[in-house]
């Protein structure tokens, strides 16, 4: 943009303009530099370290935050899968459990819900 012209505060007002439309993931890789940083504490520093926990920063609607969907991101309009995949997964799910190779974890619970575990489990 600077070299097409456009002065900074022109730059700088397109990119507000596309911020809400941003959307990035990224795996950290430690927890020093968010500790350093102040964006977590010590003794969550020193757990994550030991456990070897890698915490997801989303960068979605302009603001960078931890990602507290484990690893989901939602849908949106222009993230949906195609039509022909919505059920696929519920397909996989109903013939492993036909197959005799997952359980109900609780039968009783609305499939919606539903979690599953190995048969031999």
């Amino acid at each position: 943009m600077a070299q097409n012209g456009c002065d900074a505060a022109e730059i700088a007002e397109k990119m507000e303009k596309l911020k809400p439309r941003v959307r990035a993931s990224f795996v950290v890789d430690t927890l020093m530099y968010l500790y350093r940083g102040g964006r977590c504490g010590g003794l969550t520093t020193l757990a994550g370290g030991a456990l070897k926990i890698h915490p997801r920063i989303v960068v979605a609607g302009g603001e960078m935050s931890p990602d507290r969907q484990g690893g989901r991101i939602p849908w949106t309009k222009d993230t949906l899968p195609p039509v022909d995949l919505w059920g696929r997964a519920s397909r996989i799910i109903k013939d492993t459990v036909t197959a005799g190779l997952i359980k109900p974890l609780d039968p009783d619970t609305a499939p919606r819900y539903m979690r599953y575990i190995p048969a031999w489990a």
